[in-house]
């Protein structure tokens, strides 16, 4: 017997109504990100950010702010169903910016996993080692990171493996800092990262074996040097 899928208009307006309660058990107006982290039907936050449009064309709900930090509220008038309030309302995860979940350790963990694997893994694989991610979506969400930042990589096919494209378990470089008066120097499980000024780390190169360097466009703002290459062991 062939299997027949949910119709498409089916799952939107599911979301929608998920986007709605959402926003309704908000003590103060979410942004898309946080309305994406209640939503079970919500398979990326991209997916609810185009929803949001769709909601505010149709004078559901009202935009506060633009960009990324853009925050949502209901028009008046607007009601969610009850069923969808009840359901996000069960939901175990906290909702709200001070509960976001800390990134830094769910991608540290997923390199950690793919490390301890020694070999490429799906995502469904991930899931039982990866314990700092609180949901299936926060997963996706840190593996699309590492991705974009070059840390891992994959290819097309069912199901969809990763792998590691660096021995480097430090992501420290990643993360904006603060303003520095002198560099910070940071012991790694192999080696040292040293930062040399503020800012997000966009690319991290590797300049000898053993050696690599994070950079913010064209500065650098910080270098990875492993034990083995301060050793003279790198060839």
């Amino acid at each position: 017997m062939r299997a027949h899928s949910t119709p498409a208009h089916t799952v939107r307006a599911t979301l929608d109504e998920e986007i709605l309660a959402a926003i309704a058990l908000s003590t103060t107006p979410p942004t898309a990100f946080a309305i994406a982290q209640r939503c079970p039907s919500a398979a990326e936050t991209h997916q609810v950010s185009l929803r949001l449009q769709v909601l505010k064309r149709a004078r559901r709900i009202i935009g506060l702010g633009g960009g990324r930090r853009a925050r949502y509220r209901l028009a008046p008038g607007v009601r969610p169903q009850s069923a969808s309030i009840a359901r996000l309302g069960r939901r175990e995860d906290p909702f709200g910016e001070e509960s976001a979940p800390n990134t830094v350790q769910v991608r540290r963990d997923i390199l950690a996993a793919l490390e301890a694997a020694g070999h490429p893994l799906t995502q469904e694989e991930m899931v039982a080692s990866v314990a700092s991610a609180r949901s299936r979506h926060e997963l996706s969400q840190q593996i699309h990171v590492l991705l974009s930042q070059g840390y891992l990589e994959t290819a097309s096919g069912r199901p969809r493996l990763y792998w590691r494209t660096t021995r480097q378990l430090e992501i420290d470089l990643t993360e904006p800092a603060p303003d520095l008066l002198k560099p910070q120097i940071r012991r790694l499980e192999r080696g040292w990262a040293v930062r040399l000024r503020p800012g997000r780390a966009a690319t991290m190169a590797s300049v000898a074996p053993g050696l690599s360097v994070a950079r913010a466009g064209a500065r650098v703002i910080g270098i990875v040097i492993e034990d083995a290459f301060l050793a003279g062991e790198t060839s």
